[in-house]
């Protein structure tokens, strides 16, 4: 199976687009698949659990106005009561995964959606880095980057401790 994952808008001939989606915010991506599937006419699915990180009262805030370091350090797993931790981001994103993969076995899907929850699909596919640290984890707007995975790994990729 390959995945390419996204942020903005970009053209490729795949065969199916799964896409972010929230009720609230996130158009951005929808709007990027929508494009594509002008061109190629291919299934576009909307997933809730691809969503970005539920950053709570941090929302919209910039880089300095939160503990950006503490936030996106997977050994930390920080959170305050309204946001989700980092360990709750991989679960989702990890889960919709394994599911994703065992729907479309040997196809190539794109994935649209923000850096946060391209994040823990990079870890999924490459492992998670010594130190844990995932800040530097980050997918440039509107430029695919392409994992693949053997058909006969593991139907499940375990989250990391």
């Amino acid at each position: 199976m390959e995945v390419i994952i996204m942020q903005g808008i970009v053209v490729a001939d795949e065969s199916r687009i799964i896409v972010e989606y929230d009720l609230f915010e996130r158009v951005v991506n929808i709007v990027s698949a929508e494009i594509i599937n002008e061109c190629h006419n291919v299934p576009l699915i909307l997933e809730p659990r691809l969503t970005e990180r539920n950053y709570g009262e941090y929302e919209a805030a910039g880089y300095e106005e939160y503990p950006r370091y503490d936030f996106w350090n997977y050994d930390l797993d920080y959170h305050t009561p309204l946001s989700e931790s980092v360990k709750e981001v991989f679960r989702r994103i990890y889960a919709c995964l394994d599911d994703i993969r065992a729907s479309h076995p040997g196809k190539c899907v794109v994935l649209a959606m923000h850096g946060g929850a391209a994040r823990a699909v990079y870890c999924y596919f490459n492992g998670m880095p010594e130190d844990k640290d995932i800040i530097d984890l980050v997918t440039p707007n509107a430029t695919p980057i392409r994992f693949k995975i053997a058909d006969d790994a593991p139907p499940v990729t375990p989250i990391p401790d």
